[in-house]
């Protein structure tokens, strides 16, 4: 079960914190976390079951929590695609493809270097007096 403070900082933190603030709370975070790397396989081999075919009958609990879980996926997915194409549509109606390539660049002409000498040198000569 996830609390609010493990939304409000990173997950490095958050086990630090949890083993400080409440190390029975820890015990069981770490509890899960192992028996998920010891099931590893198992799950995903049941995940694969399901993909392919998701009429697949485990147990109702089973069943009912994998509808969810692959609801949720595919929300997020879609929502992630519908981010990315309106991220682009975005670069489009601010940078329009034809201004971009079409426009010709600025163009800037260097006076000849010895004109560009003579005046810096100018610039930081002393300035004699005419009397």
């Amino acid at each position: 079960m996830q609390t609010y403070d493990e939304f409000l900082i990173n997950k490095a933190h958050y086990k630090h914190f949890l083993k400080v603030a409440d190390p029975v709370q820890y015990d069981n975070y770490m509890n899960h976390l192992g028996r998920l790397a010891i099931h590893q396989e198992g799950i995903l081999d049941l995940v694969t079951k399901l993909i392919q075919n998701p009429k697949t009958e485990l147990n109702s609990t089973l069943n009912l929590h994998w509808e969810l879980f692959s609801n949720d996926c595919m929300q997020y997915l879609e929502m992630q695609e519908k981010t990315k194409c309106e991220a682009n549509e975005d670069d489009d109606v601010l940078f329009p493809e034809t201004k971009m390539h079409n426009s010709t660049p600025p163009t800037f002409k260097m006076p000849p270097v010895k004109k560009r000498l003579n005046r810096m040198a100018n610039a930081f000569l002393p300035r004699t007096q005419e009397k």
